[in-house]
């Protein structure tokens, strides 16, 4: 289901800027990315004002307006009373003209349909039929919250329509059902009240006061040079100032009494959350509440204006007594009786509750076991972190969206790897004597001397990270500090916190300035695993480092300067990356000064032998155990292996087998069921192809090496011509 409000994909920065101010909590953090949920979205509009990244995009029907615009139809606009405030730099009968100029047939004022709306207050006030509270329904967001969020109290709004379908029911009644129109106002609530009116359509279409400069931007209407004209509506009176707090019981002549409790105004989204939540604990006693979820339309969340509060207030009121002096026309016409009755309809969403229990477990997982643990830091974007608990039981949420236990688990995480970087010191190196980890090795060591920046390549498991630490340990900075951080496994907003540090008052949370793992760096090497995986913002970051040797802490205006040696590790195809416009080219080739690919297992299996026994020596002194070997049929297993995870995965096999082994040796029983059956198949698959490829490639070797790798004479040797040897030792990928 599409909602008024959603999020772009790809912009959302995980600052949950959007979570901390949406009233209802209808956002949904998934992969990192806030979503709006339109089942629970009351369409108020705070996610779109607070969010600086502009990820939160509303629904539009512009463009169908336009055709109907352009296709010659009769629209007839209906302009919000607070566009005095909008456009408070141009004469109103201005705006009228340009909206006519637009192509509108008739602009009317929705104010007139306020004075249609007001004389039904008027009449429930005064007769006072209602039992119990009363709700005003001018407001759509007050509306949707009910209809949502407090569906029990929905006997409680006033079934009479908001001035918009008023203003829209009149229209289509005196010029026929065929007229397109348009409502334009501060107000997205307005397209959810528009897409739900029920029976008795006023409106087709909403825009937002954006919308239109968009419109008259793209139509090069110039305001400032348009004639004055009137509304086509008759006159409106009171309803003008339907914008500000209390001008609804001003229009409806509402004898309201600061002192009395009966007629009570609520204005903004914590007052009328706080006025419902009332009305549901004790609801029974009689009184009208005016409810508006904005602080007056005048502080709508599209309006682009913001001379301050007292000033569109001013504007407000200086039109309607600018022209209070207009005798509203006693025509037929605006005697016109018009159905201005609505009713509502439950639109719950029922969500599942946690008990206790399921509640200690989530909080458990982030290391809150008691209530001391519950820092309630809100940078997550809930109050409490038992609110984001049930949140997390509801899927609405992340359990890593919380900061605090993110940044202990990066530092513990630092912390283990230098202190296993100083035990281990010459221990770290590749065990093989295979071809390709002999020019792995040969390339470690012409290079670790120098400063150059490294791009490590191989899938997951073929060693990168030995790599990184054998190019440090043997480079001119091994006495300095090796930082190591995996790009994937942080969301943008912390890795970036992470890399490049932060100010004091940054963000919630920055109680001080904290360095990046840069600074930390500084003089020694920074390990940068899966490149492929950082974001482009956080890739023209890392450009100038590269590039300028320089940064800047989140929050601050001066650059820091840093000397540190880069190393990056993917398993990513950078190149088609970049041709997919995900990885930017400069920073590839700036990454990519030397490249070494380590070789995944399945292409060096004549290292498998000796990487076993490796393994096998370190997990006997781990755990107590005195394993002498594998038996025959058990390493043949291991050498055919198809071995998807690489060394890694042999290396998790090899402790299994230890751990679980009773005898002497290692058998098939010590092996797990689904390795030993993919094993046998890739042997019975390609066992016998790749057993004469090894024949065939050792005879070959062992020409050449004869020979002095003199290729006309091992290819005499082996009864070949020369032509016929190249093509061979190109197949075999045999090389000097």
């Amino acid at each position: 289901m599409a909602g008024i409000v959603s999020t772009k994909v790809g912009y959302c920065r995980s600052c949950f800027a959007c979570v901390r101010n949406c009233p209802v909590k209808a956002i949904k953090v998934e992969n990192g990315q806030a979503k709006v949920v339109p089942e629970l979205c009351i369409s108020c509009g705070h996610c779109v004002k607070v969010c600086a990244q502009g990820a939160k995009t509303i629904a539009g029907l512009l463009p169908q307006v336009e055709g109907w615009l352009l296709g010659g139809e009769l629209v007839a606009a209906c302009l919000a009373p607070s566009f005095v405030v909008e456009f408070a730099a141009y004469l109103p009968g201005r705006i009228i003209s340009a909206l006519k100029k637009a192509g509108f047939w008739q602009v009317y004022e929705v104010a007139f349909g306020a004075d249609l709306v007001s004389r039904e207050y008027h009449r429930l006030l005064t007769d006072r039929e209602w039992e119990g509270p009363c709700i005003s329904t001018a407001c759509s967001a007050v509306v949707n919250l009910v209809e949502k969020h407090y569906p029990h109290l929905i006997p409680a709004l006033a079934p009479i329509v908001s001035p918009m379908l008023a203003a829209g029911r009149y229209i289509k009644k005196k010029y026929g059902e065929e007229v397109k129109v348009v409502f334009i106002g501060p107000c997205i609530a307005k397209k959810e009240e528009a897409e739900n009116q029920g029976p008795g359509r006023g409106v087709d279409a909403v825009l937002t006061f954006d919308e239109l400069h968009s419109l008259l931007d793209r139509y090069r209407i110039d305001i400032d040079q348009a004639q004055e004209s009137s509304f086509d509506n008759p006159p409106a009176g009171l309803g003008r100032i339907y914008p500000l707090g209390g001008g609804l019981l001003k229009s409806a002549r509402a004898e309201y009494d600061l002192l009395q409790s009966e007629i009570i105004v609520v204005e903004g989204k914590d007052d009328c959350l706080q006025m419902l939540d009332a009305l549901s604990r004790d609801g029974g006693k009689r009184r009208f509440i005016d409810a508006l979820f904005c602080e007056g339309c005048i502080n709508g969340p599209m309006i682009s204006s913001n001379p301050g509060l007292f000033k569109k207030r001013e504007l407000v009121v200086s039109y309607y007594t600018r022209l209070k002096n207009e005798v509203l026309k006693s025509a037929p016409e605006s005697e016109m009786e018009v159905p201005l009755s609505r009713q509502f309809l439950r639109r719950d969403r029922l969500l599942p509750e946690p008990d206790e229990q399921e509640i200690k477990v989530i909080l458990a997982e982030l290391d809150k076991f008691t209530r001391e643990d519950e820092l309630n830091c809100g940078a997550c974007g809930y109050s409490t972190c038992r609110e984001k608990a049930v949140a997390v039981y509801r899927g609405l949420a992340e359990n890593k969206m919380c900061l605090p236990y993110l940044i202990n688990r990066l530092e513990e995480h630092n912390l283990r790897l230098r202190q296993q970087l100083k035990g281990q010191g010459d221990n770290y190196g590749f065990i093989g004597n295979s071809r390709a980890m002999q020019e792995v090795r040969g390339l470690i060591a012409k290079i670790a001397a120098t400063d150059c920046t490294v791009l490590l390549r191989g899938e997951s498991g073929t060693g990168k990270d030995l790599a990184a630490k054998a190019i440090h340990r043997h480079s001119l900075r091994s006495e300095q500090t090796f930082v190591v951080i995996n790009c994937a496994a942080l969301p943008e907003n912390l890795l970036e916190s992470e890399l490049f540090g932060y100010v004091k008052g940054a963000f919630t949370g920055a109680f001080q300035s904290k360095k990046g793992l840069f600074e930390e760096a500084h003089g020694g090497t920074i390990f940068l695993d899966e490149i492929g995986d950082i974001s482009p913002s956080i890739q023209g970051k890392l450009l100038r480092v590269l590039q300028q040797g320089e940064f800047f802490r989140i929050g601050d205006s001066h650059p820091r300067q840093v000397d540190v040696r880069v190393i990056a590790a993917t398993n990513q195809d950078l190149e088609k990356m970049v041709e997919d416009k995900r990885f930017r080219l400069d920073l590839f080739y700036r990454l990519n000064v030397v490249s070494i690919t380590l070789p995944p297992l399945r292409e060096k299996r004549e290292d498998i032998p000796l990487l076993a026994k490796h393994f096998l020596t370190i997990f006997n002194e781990k755990h107590g155990k005195n394993c002498t070997g594998f038996d025959h049929e058990v390493m043949k297993l291991l050498e055919m292996a198809p071995w998807p995870g690489n060394v890694r995965q042999l290396e998790n096999l090899v402790e299994r087998a230890v751990i679980l082994c009773d005898g002497p040796t290692i058998t098939g029983r010590e092996l797990p069921s689904d390795f030993q059956e993919a094993a046998g198949h890739d042997a019975v698959r390609s066992g016998y192809r790749e057993a004469v490829q090894r024949y065939e490639k050792k005879l070959v070797v062992e020409a050449l090496r004869e020979h002095g790798w003199v290729q006309a004479k091992a290819a005499a040797a082996l009864g070949l011509n020369r032509s016929t040897l190249h093509e061979i030792m190109k197949r075999l990928d045999i090389k000097k």
